[in-house]
């Protein structure tokens, strides 16, 4: 499921960004991002923008430098990039993965040029819920019992009959907290959870940040998850990727591929995918790079990323869960993590 954007149809302004903060760029060496983010007060605590880089301009950056931070608190962690293999251009996408303050929000994205200067563009929104009538009495309710279960539960409803649902999940989510014996809001929090494509879970210091991309199931039977490990305990940590595992909720289990390579012509070879569908995917493969995620040790305030593979036998299946088993802070103890997801 893609993510649900957040209120009626906005806007769009385009911003101009990267002004130095000290002297000037001449014409020849003006560096663009272009922020797409909407210009409306936004009724969801979950705001999202997007912004690109020219390849022009991309050249003139250190793009490992760029770093988002919205009401001074770092936020760089949540901000997906990707470059388009035809045009060279830097795509940013960001999508808060805990609730935005009420009213206000300052946001800065910052970077530095290859001659070293900082370059920066500021921008604000507003989150109000309370602007939406439907959503109005609810809110309230919860702002005037913030320890109340119920109304937490009946907010979530509201949300996610606006097609809200990262609100909605948020709601349940706390509905349940406040109430651990609150089974029907615990079931619609795991409910809205498995359906994201994108989802977070940190444990003990360590953060193992998820994407499913479906993309390659027509025409490979092919699954790919994209995978970022943030290790932040401040001792080694080790993964071996090999150990993980796909279940299809059909008796169904599948290991990570190794070889992203080899798999068209296994695949062909097999009899699992047809010889136009070979051709297809070994072109799109060899066009499109996806390092698959490296089994080793990530030292501490490093990010590990890379993709598992897997070759979906069932492409009946819609429940599918990911399950990385062992993730091992050393010297002794093991985390492990599981990712519920519903297919459509």
């Amino acid at each position: 499921m893609t993510r649900n954007t957040a209120g009626p149809v906005f806007i769009l302004l385009f911003c101009l960004l990267l002004v130095p903060l000290s002297g000037s760029l001449s014409a020849q060496s003006e560096i663009r991002i272009l922020i797409s983010c909407p210009v409306e007060p936004s009724i969801s605590r979950f705001r999202a923008f997007t912004a690109t880089v020219p390849a022009s301009s991309l050249v003139k950056i250190q793009k490992e430098t760029i770093k988002l931070f919205i009401n001074a608190e770092d936020r760089t962690s949540q901000l997906e990039s990707t470059i388009d293999d035809e045009t060279g251009d830097l795509f940013f996408s960001f999508r808060p993965t805990t609730p935005l303050p009420l009213g206000k929000n300052s946001c800065r994205l910052v970077g530095t040029t290859t001659e070293g200067r900082l370059v920066e563009k500021r921008w604000s929104f507003v989150v109000n819920p309370k602007l939406d009538p439907y959503l109005r009495p609810f809110f309230l309710k919860v702002q005037k019992r913030p320890k109340d279960t119920l109304s937490h539960y009946n907010l979530g409803v509201a949300y996610e009959r606006k097609y809200l649902l990262a609100d909605a999940q948020e709601e349940y989510r706390q509905a349940a907290r406040l109430s651990a014996r609150n089974q029907k809001a615990r079931m619609a929090y795991d409910r809205l959870y498995a359906l994201w494509d994108h989802k977070t879970l940190s444990k003990e210091g360590v953060t193992v940040d998820v994407t499913l991309d479906e993309g390659l199931l027509k025409i490979g039977k092919l699954l790919l998850i994209r995978v970022l490990v943030s290790n932040k305990t401040g001792k080694e940590v080790a993964i071996d990727p090999t150990e993980a595992m796909l279940t299809d909720g059909l008796g169904g289990q599948e290991q990570t591929l190794g070889n992203l390579t080899m798999y068209p012509k296994t695949a062909f070879e097999t009899g699992a995918i047809s010889v136009d569908d070979y051709a297809r995917l070994t072109y799109f493969l060899e066009k499109h790079h996806r390092p698959l995620l490296n089994p080793g040790s990530i030292f501490p305030g490093v990010t590990a990323n890379g993709y598992l593979a897997f070759q979906i036998k069932k492409k009946e299946a819609k429940n599918l869960t990911l399950i990385i088993p062992k993730i091992t802070v050393k010297p002794r103890k093991s985390l492990s993590f599981k990712f519920p997801f519903t297919r459509h």
